[in-house]
This record gives structure tokens, C-alpha cells and sequence, in this order.
């Protein structure tokens, strides 16, 4: 029987009633209070079968164990230790406001969006917003601060690889994954803050910058080494990845493209490999060129 018959197999109809069973179990402590209240109980139960599935594996077909009952308190304790509630973290009201102002953005403009109900979601008055933020268009630019340091903050790892397409590699990659991670943001950032004009006149955007100075010095580093064209401008190559990133991050998240199934981790090996492409076989054509014709 081949692997794909197996699902339309006894046997495969006995695992699914098994899973169900277990995701009812999973879906009764979480009602009841036994497990934490944020727990994803499909995801859950998808893991406690691969684990048991990988099990068997070790028992049955790689002889690394004879029995399955010596793991059985350490698969225990890792399964009890996903049930534990998580500590509750001391967020702070500004953190709250800035979550509960991601979350109305996203999904309405600035003009349609209400104070009211960022300060309801956020569960502080109306008044601390406006104490802490002064209006909308400011609260809204305020958003960008903390996930741009964050991301500034995590990129010293990069200069750990000396090698300069290396750190291209690892720097796109990084800025794609890491910036699309929330998506409340993602849609606010492209479709409203990066469409404000005051945006480009905050200190906010000056990190935006920093982050990207990072880039900038990997280009000029491997241009000065060999490993890239030494004719590329660093800033306009800057603005190609930028520009890529934000079209294709639209289309993934801020549109409604639910008929259009992307394999997002292959686009970003794409964009990748073509930019690296670029960086090492760039050639200026000469201005005369550009003219030509007219």
C-alpha cells in the first residue's frame, strides 16, 4: 500500500477518530480550566501525534529504543509544559494602545478609524490616549518605533558572516520574515503610515533608515572586496528591495487574495537569489544609451 492509499484506508479512518477524540480532550481542558486559555488545540494535537508519529519511527524502524514506555514521562513533560498557562506579561498602557491602534488600523483608515474603540480594545479611557498620544495621526506614526528597534536591535548577528553575499543573503531574508512576522502592522505601515507625509519627517522614519544604512554598507563592503559590482548604487538597490518587498507583501497580506495560494517561502528564495544575481553582475549601461531612439 503506498503512502498516499493509506489515507483512504480502515486505518487511516481509525487515526482520524483517534485525533478527534484528542482534540475534544484538548478542547474540554481549555473550557474547563485545566489548560491555558490562548492554547491552539489543533496545533496542539497536530504536534502530540508527530511527536508519537516520530516515535514509533525511533521504535519500529530506526531500533534506536525497544519500547516507547521509558519516553513516555519525557513525552509527557513536554506536552504538560505546552498546557502550562504562559506568565502574564506586565504590558505597559502604551503597549496597549500602540496593540489595540495596530489592530484598528489594519483593518480601517485613519479617518474612519475612532479613538473609542482603540481605548476599548486597549481597556484604558479615552483620555489616556489622547494624554499619551495627542491625536490619531500621531498615535498611528508612533506604531513603527518599537518594531523598527526591534529589528535594528536583533541585526548585530548579521556581521558575525564575513562574507558579503552571505550577509546579503541572511539581510533579506531577515527583513522579509521579520517585518511581515505582524501582520496588524504590516498592513498599517504599507497601506496608511508609509502614505503619510509627516511619516517622512519623524524620528521613526530616521530609524527606518538606520535600518537600511545596514544594507547599504553591505553593498559598498562587497563592492570594495570584489564580490559585487562596484558600479551598483547602494541606495537606489536599496529602494528595489524595498519596493519589492512591499509589493509582494500587499498582495500576500493586505489584499484580499484568498483565491491566489502563494508559496511565500519560495517568492523570498526568489527575490533573494535575483538580487544577489543583480549585485554581482550589475552593469551600468552608458547615459547615451538611455536616449537613444528619441
Amino acid at each position: 500500500m503506498s503512502s498516499a492509499d493509506f489515507y483512504h484506508s480502515q486505518g487511516y479512518k481509525a487515526f482520524y477518530k483517534y485525533a478527534n477524540i484528542l482534540l475534544s480532550c484538548l478542547e474540554q481542558g481549555v473550557a474547563e480550566g485545566a489548560f491555558r486559555q490562548d492554547l491552539d488545540t489543533h496545533l496542539l494535537r497536530d504536534i502530540i501525534i508527530a511527536l508519537l508519529g516520530c516515535e514509533v519511527v525511533s521504535c519500529l524502524a530506526a531500533n534506536e529504543i525497544d519500547s516507547l514506555l521509558p519516553d513516555l514521562g519525557d513525552i509527557m513533560g513536554l506536552i504538560m509544559s505546552m498546557l502550562k498557562p504562559r506568565p502574564m506579561l506586565n504590558e505597559s498602557k502604551i503597549d496597549k494602545i500602540l496593540n489595540a491602534a495596530e489592530q484598528v488600523f489594519a483593518e480601517k483608515s485613519i479617518y474612519k478609524a475612532r479613538v473609542t474603540e482603540i481605548a476599548k480594545i486597549a481597556g484604558v479611557s479615552e483620555g489616556t490616549v489622547y494624554e499619551y498620544f495627542g491625536n490619531k495621526e500621531k498615535l498611528m506614526l508612533s506604531i513603527p518605533e518599537r518594531h523598527l528597534q526591534r529589528l535594528t536591535e536583533n541585526i548585530p548577528e548579521l556581521f558575525e558572516i564575513k562574507n558579503p553575499m552571505r550577509r546579503l543573503r541572511r539581510f533579506i531574508k531577515y527583513y522579509f520574515y521579520n517585518f511581515s512576522s505582524n501582520q496588524n502592522f504590516l498592513k498599517t505601515f504599507l497601506m496608511q503610515i508609509q502614505f503619510t507625509p509627516q511619516f517622512y519627517k519623524t524620528d521613526q522614519f530616521k530609524h527606518f533608515l538606520n535600518f537600511f544604512q545596514i544594507f547599504e554598507e553591505i553593498i559598498k563592503e562587497g563592492s570594495s572586496q570584489g564580490c559585487f559590482s562596484p558600479d551598483i548604487n547602494p541606495r537606489v538597490f536599496r529602494n528595489m528591495l524595498i519596493g519589492i518587498f512591499n509589493n509582494l507583501t500587499l498582495r500576500w497580506f493586505a489584499q484580499d487574495n484568498k483565491n491566489l495560494p502563494v508559496d511565500k517561502t519560495k517568492k523570498i528564495d526568489d527575490v533573494t537569489n535575483m538580487l544577489c544575481f543583480v549585485a554581482t553582475n550589475f552593469d551600468k549601461p552608458p547615459i547615451t544609451m538611455l536616449y537613444e531612439g528619441e
